[in-house]
């Protein structure tokens, strides 16, 4: 908590961090490691473990239909499942829901929570439920996003019915049902949406139109070659809805802040165009910054995205696809990026294999200063095993300087 101001001096705060760890070794979860195993880093300066748990989500091992687990949250995996509209192809969105259905009916376990949600440009993130363990309303989610990629809406209706029907009988979900229907507006509470507000998918090929170009830095760069100016503006039509994305997410993680346990979105996608992101292009700046919110809040309310590449394996004359974008959203928050896979029950399953151990080291910074800054972490095992790789948070922020003194 901050201490304390004085006027004219600067804020010291005593905050606690806490520092989610996955410990890999080829691919699988090392157990049995202790606080003396583990060195923390804030800004390269070593600090004291304030204290130490560790979350194993496999001593339940059969995943559970109905009954919501009275299990403490802070001992849960919170999961958000959510599906990118905007940025994928339905052939691809529809391997995507395979996947998802496989991993619900076999792969999650009874403890797990988990929520639905669709982004897609304008509209921003919508969710179908709230964090449940009842497994019919996660398959029933997954019903009405197929029929709304099949464009249907009379089976759309049908499905949200049977989904709002199941809601009622299981009760409340846990943790918030959110509706981030306004990348640039407030997170504000919500159930399933009525029919008529259900989102349809966009076509990855025609996306929704872009801020006006004159204020879009973009659209500066001053071209001639016909090519290149539909080259421009494709770009500065995805470097928009990267900006709707990017705030998007940052309205996500701020509204599940107090989520507790162990926590991931799986990011089922195919990513916007990695040559926004090439070192030494001229929009490249404009669209690190854009993603500067997401990757703000993802630090500050201790959320990872886990990326998992629709594309699949990529055919040997394709040299068209690249995941760097994919890449670089889950490397920013502390997740990985899942690629080359045509059945994606295989990644979800690496995925949830990989979250299954959590260490959680909690810090306490030695007069930490309320400005704001971010502060990068680094955690490293000390001893065995060498050949293991740690995942976590890359980092936090600290407090804000209070508006006015206190006291």
């Amino acid at each position: 908590m901050p201490a304390t101001t004085q006027p004219l001096s600067e804020e010291i705060s005593v905050v606690e961090i806490e520092i989610p760890v996955q410990v890999m070794q080829k691919s699988r979860p090392v157990t049995g490691l202790t606080a003396a195993d583990f060195e923390v880093l804030d800004n390269g300066v070593p600090q004291e473990l304030a204290s130490f748990r560790v979350i194993d989500v496999t001593e339940s091992s059969q995943p559970q239909a109905v009954a919501p687990v009275a299990e403490s949250p802070a001992a849960q995996r919170h999961l958000v499942l959510l599906f990118d509209l905007t940025f994928s192809g339905p052939f691809e969105m529809v391997r995507a829901l395979d996947g998802a259905r496989e991993m619900a009916t076999g792969q999650l376990r009874p403890s797990d929570m988990v929520a639905t949600a669709t982004f897609q440009h304008p509209r921003g993130i919508r969710f179908f439920h709230g964090f449940t363990s009842d497994r019919r309303q996660l398959n029933a989610a997954l019903d009405v996003l197929e029929a709304i990629l099949d464009r249907d809406p009379g089976v759309i209706r049908k499905r949200l019915a049977k989904l709002r029907t199941l809601r009622e009988e299981s009760g409340p979900s846990t943790g918030p049902t959110v509706n981030v229907s306004r990348p640039e507006g407030p997170v504000t509470p919500a159930g399933v949406p009525p029919p008529a507000r259900v989102p349809s998918i966009v076509d990855s090929a025609a996306p929704a139109p872009p801020q006006p170009a004159a204020v879009d830095p973009l659209s500066k760069i001053v071209v001639t070659d016909p090519a290149q100016l539909e080259q421009q503006a494709q770009n500065a039509m995805t470097a928009s809805i990267v900006r709707a994305l990017s705030r998007s997410l940052a309205g996500l993680a701020e509204s599940l802040r107090d989520v507790g346990g162990v926590r991931h979105m799986l990011y089922f996608s195919r990513g916007f165009s990695s040559e926004l992101l090439e070192p030494g292009k001229a929009y490249t700046p404009t669209v690190l910054n854009a993603l500067r919110p997401m990757r703000q809040a993802f630090a500050r309310y201790g959320w990872s995205l886990q990326s998992i590449d629709l594309a699949g394996i990529p055919a040997a004359a394709d040299k068209t696809h690249n995941n760097l974008a994919l890449f670089y959203l889950a490397n920013e928050t502390g997740g990985e990026l899942l690629q080359y896979y045509n059945d994606f029950a295989v990644a979800t399953a690496k995925v949830l294999e990989r979250t299954r151990v959590t260490y959680f080291l909690t810090i306490q910074p030695q007069d930490l200063v309320a400005d704001g800054r971010y502060h990068r972490l680094r955690v490293r095992l000390r001893g065995e095993p060498r050949d293991a790789r740690v995942v976590h948070r890359p980092g936090y922020f600290a407090p804000k300087p209070a508006s006015a003194p206190s006291g």
